[in-house]
């Protein structure tokens, strides 16, 4: 069984968590075995056609360990931690095999996917009164705004690029601050980038009917836009559920569940403020994820990164480990000239024999496009 992240479907919206925890809303404390599931679907590899479909669940089965999980690492900088009977798809001799996660050796073949089917489901109004009057008694909506003591918010925000592209910075360079009496939410951008500042300004004035406080951040070349509203600071960690620091950020499920145009805005944002740099071992799977969606096999490097920052009253160590988006190169990202990756299920299966692979692999070739492989696998080379 694998414990680590996830991507599933839940009465048709598309989600990613830890596998554990989606386990768990199917049992009580304590509780083993199997049990049915329900409205649960995962992306399951079709061995005859070779394509990810989207199947239900039929069981769940929660069951203790007394062995060391595995964790299989690929090149691509994703990771899985698994049990040691945990069917894995590898190649040999030209055939797709199922393995035990046991008996894999470093340098064998994975069979991951080339792309993710979108789901059927698209997301196109928010209804935030729905999301928060359970949670929190002390609103009240009147007309189609929703009041607190300190503002008003609309009842329902429209899912567009606007509010893409607003999740994306947020993702990048935003971070929730609440207090007893104050509910913050801020950005801390480049002073040089004013297109940036100029279009966070304007979508919240548009989309929330908030204005935005931009002031310089000292002995720093930032400048800090904050919003004060106890509303939008709920629909984003209520609604949207976007993680407070850099730690914790994720990206959104409903990103998931938007046409793939929308998508692309959420990753130009994304991109343009942290240019597919992240702590979030979380937020890289997600973004490893959202670009399978667009046919697009990314892979991330990995470094730990030891500093000490001075602040003007303090120094702190800084001490962690940092992931940073290879491929597709940022810069690629930012003009829309991605495209999907073109890799070596062109040719039939059975041509790749042991000794053919090790070539592929010598050869420093990671994807292989239909000229690259003929020009291989050519008798004449």
């Amino acid at each position: 069984m694998c414990i680590r992240d996830r991507i599933y479907r839940e009465k048709n919206f598309i989600r990613t968590d830890l596998i554990g925890r989606l386990c768990d809303k199917f049992y009580r404390k304590n509780e083993r075995g199997f049990v049915k599931a329900k409205y649960i679907e995962v992306p399951v590899f079709d061995p005859n056609s070779f394509k990810l479909l989207w199947k239900p669940v039929d069981l769940i089965y929660r069951h203790p360990i007394d062995e060391p999980l595995l964790k299989i690492k690929l090149r691509t900088g994703r990771e899985v931690r698994v049990t040691n009977d945990h069917s894995i798809f590898t190649i040999e001799e030209g055939r797709i095999l199922a393995k035990k996660a046991s008996e894999l050796k470093k340098g064998d073949f994975i069979i991951i996917p080339s792309r993710i089917p979108l789901g059927s489901k698209t997301i196109k109004e928010i209804d935030v009164w729905k999301g928060l009057k359970d949670r929190h008694p002390e609103i009240c909506l009147r007309g189609s705004f929703i009041l607190s003591h300190t503002s008003k918010f609309p009842r329902k925000i429209r899912v567009n690029k606007e509010l893409l592209r607003f999740l994306g910075y947020y993702i990048a360079d935003g971070s929730l601050n609440e207090g007893k009496d104050y509910w913050k939410i801020k950005f801390d951008i480049n002073e040089k980038d004013i297109e940036t500042i100029e279009d966070i300004k304007g979508i919240v004035r548009k989309l929330f009917g908030l204005e935005v406080k931009e002031y310089s951040k000292q002995n720093a070349r930032a400048k800090v836009l904050e919003i004060n509203s106890k509303l939008l600071l709920l629909f984003l960690k209520d609604i949207i559920r976007v993680g407070r620091s850099a730690k914790e950020k994720k990206i959104p499920d409903i990103v998931f569940n938007v046409p793939k145009n929308l998508q692309l805005e959420f990753l130009k944002a994304y991109i343009k403020g942290d240019y597919g740099v992240t702590v979030s071992k979380i937020l890289k799977s997600d973004i490893q994820y959202l670009l399978l969606f667009h046919g697009i096999i990314s892979s991330f490097s990995e470094r730990r990164v030891k500093k000490k920052l001075k602040f003007p009253n303090h120094v702190s160590d800084v001490d962690s480990v940092v992931y940073e988006l290879k491929s597709p190169k940022s810069h690629k990202i930012l003009k829309s000239c991605i495209r999907p990756s073109r890799i070596h299920n062109f040719p039939p299966i059975k041509c790749f024999t042991s000794e053919k692979i090790r070539m592929l692999e010598k050869s420093g070739y990671k994807r292989i496009t239909p000229s690259t492989f003929k020009y291989i696998f050519s008798p004449y080379n």
